[in-house]
């Protein structure tokens, strides 16, 4: 079994809260994709500058 792993980097011009909006937007947006080669998403966690996909 493969597990791939993305490292996602925004650009310094985003402020840290238009940042998180899009993370949480992109998040919604993985969460719906239904696929039978990918795994569900769990949720998310956000502390500081890190993220985390589960």
């Amino acid at each position: 079994m493969q597990i791939k792993v993305r490292r996602l980097i925004k650009s310094a011009k985003h402020s840290r809260t238009q940042a998180e909006k899009e993370f949480k937007v992109e998040v919604e947006a993985i969460g719906h994709v239904h696929h039978n080669n990918l795994v569900c998403l769990l949720g998310y966690r956000i502390k500081g500058t890190h993220r985390l996909l589960v």
